[in-house]
């Protein structure tokens, strides 16, 4: 029997009606969990996203090499002359001014040969930094990114080789025993307002060939080389000898290793979603009127050393963010206890500021397997995290004692660093 016109459209209406139902159901009813999912992979992909910019980007541009291939250019090398920096301990700034250092002497030396360097770190995940009696040795990238490094180095200055590691110089016998180098022969003249620095840079390479050939009073040469080892140098190479293009990018050649630094992105996307702070990722220089970086410094190793007392670094970052119309803070703090006091002043000041930290941001949602990654990370690692969220802050506050070393910390950035005594 054929259906009449009307009968037929009135059973098209219908046919699109229960398919519409059936749609809305499987849709919005039965996968109703399938919306969630939807929304969480667009949450996820803005997240994503952020991480990317961030680590394809970096606050100061694209890093130029030209300053160091410069200094590179202007040296005399010295064929057989392998160079290794002993393994440097204590926190990041410290570690980093150390490398930059040892790379710097043997640019300086003309060494042909360079070991990519390790680190000294502490044994318990939750010990302090400071703990000299439960050490061990680590490879270069638990911190830092090795390819970086072999790769901005290299390219730099071509003429030194860089070797991964020291069992790379097995086949060459006459390495098996380094040459020390203790720093307090090379010079005895320092700057009078910083006593680890040296006075005349320019006299350091004449000391070193006359310490190294009484060392070593052999002949070398790149079939039977000799290799030194330099101990820590921490806070030596005055900034004032060199270029300031080549002071601004020097410290560019150590960056953190990706797992770090994807963590570190991951804090300041939970900032800026949670605070609402619009920080572009891949926007090079700083973002003003976003937040206050704060670096919080006072352990009891600090106390012990007498370094600025908790009381005039709470007073004065407070101080510094009210003044400069800053109401979030991000803290690196070395104290539970302290923090949690800093958190409570900052707080009720007659200028509220709050104020967050990466554990902090990570409690807000979606961020459960980033809380896992950050609690298996031991301290140094977790303050290259910190290092790298402070880089974007509108303003940094630190103490006078970590001054030096953050001219490197903070590639050279002082416009926006606020030293308290």
């Amino acid at each position: 029997m054929s259906l009449s016109p009307r009968d037929t459209h009135i059973f098209q209406l219908l046919l699109v009606f229960i398919l519409i139902t059936i749609a809305f159901y499987y849709l919005f009813l039965e996968n109703r969990y399938d919306v969630h999912d939807v929304y969480r992979a667009t949450v996820t992909g803005k997240k994503q996203s952020f991480i990317e910019d961030f680590l394809s980007s970096d606050i100061d541009g694209s890093f130029d090499g030209s300053p160091l291939a410069d200094l590179c250019n202007t040296r005399t090398w010295v064929p057989g002359l392998i160079f290794k920096c002993e393994p440097p301990r204590g926190g990041v700034s410290n570690v980093r001014n150390i490398m930059l250092n040892c790379v710097r002497y043997a640019i300086e030396a003309g060494a042909t040969g360079f070991i990519v360097p390790e680190i000294m770190v502490h044994r318990p995940k939750l010990a302090s930094v400071n703990d000299l009696h439960a050490q061990r040795v680590v490879p270069f990238t638990y911190l830092f990114d090795q390819a970086h490094f072999t790769t901005t180095l290299g390219a730099a200055c071509p003429k030194m080789h860089i070797y991964d590691h020291q069992n790379d110089l097995w086949d060459m016998p006459s390495t098996a025993i380094p040459v020390h180098i203790p720093r307090a022969q090379l010079t005895s003249l320092y700057h009078t307002q910083a006593e680890t620095v040296m006075l005349s840079p320019a006299n350091w390479t004449t000391a070193f060939n006359d310490l190294l050939n009484t060392s070593y009073p052999r002949a070398f040469s790149t079939s039977k080389p000799v290799l030194v080892s330099l101990e820590s140098p921490l806070l030596q190479w005055p900034l004032s000898y060199d270029q300031p293009a080549f002071v601004a990018t020097f410290g560019r050649i150590l960056r953190f290793n990706e797992d770090l630094r994807r963590l570190a992105a991951t804090v300041v996307y939970a900032m800026s979603a949670k605070y609402q702070l619009g920080i572009n990722p891949s926007l090079p220089g700083i973002q003003d009127g976003r937040f206050y970086g704060a670096h919080l410094r006072s352990a009891i190793d600090a106390v012990k050393a007498s370094w600025t007392p908790y009381e005039t670094q709470a007073k004065n970052y407070i101080s510094h963010a009210t003044d400069s119309n800053l109401r979030l803070m991000y803290a690196a703090s070395d104290s539970p206890k302290d923090l949690v006091m800093f958190i409570d002043e900052a707080g009720n000041n007659s200028f509220p500021i709050e104020v967050t930290t990466k554990d902090l941001l990570l409690l807000e949602k979606g961020f459960k397997r980033d809380v896992v990654e950050m609690a298996s990370l031991t301290l140094e690692q977790q303050s290259a995290i910190d290092y790298e969220v402070l880089l974007r802050a509108s303003l940094i506050g630190g103490t006078r004692e970590l001054g030096c070393g953050l001219v490197l910390k903070f590639k050279g950035d002082w416009p926006r660093y606020e030293g308290v005594e």
